[in-house]
């Protein structure tokens, strides 16, 4: 990214320094706006409420606080016995019919049983439901997304990934016309074209976390966070920038412009003496 040429004949260096970290900070914003399109956003900043615009506020039944991937405390909600899960109140605009949508998570399995596990799902069994499913022993299982009321016949099955005990993942599923895809750390490991619609009438699109509805409920152990939901495909670039910026806490940001501050901070006062 070039630099103007005010800023590097005219300004002092301290201000030069901050002033080129404020314009990489805001080249990189320009790129991927993280709000756009966004219409639930739960960060569980000690609670589950949805500080998109829309306040589609999670109700929290069992599912306790607990450390998020950065080790900060109620930042997250951990989920750890049947029945424990959170539902929103509301479902202002969630995806419905053959919307393009994008729902971003990040997910920390605590074991992987011999059976599905719903990350999240409508109120209609298999209509809007992202589970990830054992199908064989050991530590590796697909993901499944299935849509449109068809119980067990998902619209995408992804390959067999490894799902380490306490690690957090990065999971976004992705319509965009009728083509899906399901990324892990912002790496494609499932996709399909298929043209499927959400069937589910409005007072059934709220989103459980963490629980299916009867009689498919298959808990979820482990934990969630920073979850995203959007009425918009991301695409390949989105999904990397989001993946980019959620993997390093929030006030990263702030301390890499402070320490860059505190450096021409320290060059004036060297080159007075």
């Amino acid at each position: 990214m070039e630099i103007p040429k005010w800023i590097m004949q005219h300004s002092k260096p301290l201000s030069g320094l901050l002033s080129l970290t404020l314009i990489l900070a805001a080249g990189a914003q320009a790129q991927f706006d993280p709000t756009d399109g966004l219409v639930g956003y739960y960060p569980f900043n000690g609670n589950a409420n949805d500080e998109s615009v829309n306040s589609n506020d999670g109700n929290v039944s069992g599912a306790q606080l607990d450390l998020d991937r950065f080790g900060n405390p109620s930042r997250s909600f951990s989920f750890s016995g049947y029945p424990e899960y959170i539902e929103t109140t509301a479902a202002v605009g969630f995806p419905s019919g053959t919307e393009d949508f994008t729902v971003s998570l990040w997910v920390q399995v605590a074991s992987l049983p011999p059976d599905a596990q719903i990350l999240f799902c409508n109120s209609v069994v298999g209509d809007f439901e992202l589970t990830i499913y054992r199908t064989t022993t050991g530590s590796t299982a697909p993901m499944d997304f299935m849509m449109g009321g068809d119980y067990g016949v998902p619209e995408v099955r992804t390959a067999d990934v490894l799902w380490e005990s306490g690690r957090w993942y990065n999971v976004q599923l992705v319509r965009s016309g009728n083509h899906f895809a399901i990324y892990r750390d912002a790496t494609v490991i499932g996709e399909n074209d298929v043209d499927s619609t959400i069937t589910a009438p409005p007072g059934s699109r709220n989103i459980r976390f963490g629980l299916g509805v009867p009689p498919q409920v298959h808990q979820f152990g482990g934990g969630l966070d920073d979850i995203r939901i959007y009425n918009r495909a991301l695409s390949g670039d989105d999904v990397g920038a989001l993946y980019r910026l959620e993997s390093v806490p929030e006030p990263q940001t702030y301390a890499l412009a402070f320490a860059v501050g505190l450096i021409g901070f320290g060059i004036i006062r060297r080159r007075s003496r």
